[in-house]
């Protein structure tokens, strides 16, 4: 394997990546926290939600929307195994063994 350097591991896709998490995650916490200090728990607790809320739907919007998460073409559907007859000795008791 190949070393990186750090400019080329930051690069800004993962650079966004980790500013998105942080703020999502850690902004929202902190947040969360000093709504809480101020004694202001119902608004500390939507913006936590709502700061959350946001960073998964960016994850998603951003990275994730695009992948395709189908399984390869050529292999069978259970309904077309089924309707092919493969499994014919199964059906009926196992005869031929």
């Amino acid at each position: 394997m190949g070393e990186t350097s750090l400019r080329e591991f930051l690069k800004s896709d993962r650079l966004l990546l980790a500013l998105v998490l942080l703020a999502g995650v850690g902004g929202s916490g902190v947040a969360r926290w000093a709504f809480g200090q101020a004694g202001f728990d119902i608004l500390g607790s939507v913006v936590f939600v709502a700061g959350y809320g946001t960073m998964v739907f960016v994850l998603w919007f951003g990275w994730l929307r695009h992948i395709d998460i189908r399984g390869p073409e050529g292999r069978d559907s259970p309904d077309t195994v089924e309707s092919s007859g493969l499994y014919e000795h199964d059906r009926d008791g196992g005869s031929d063994r």
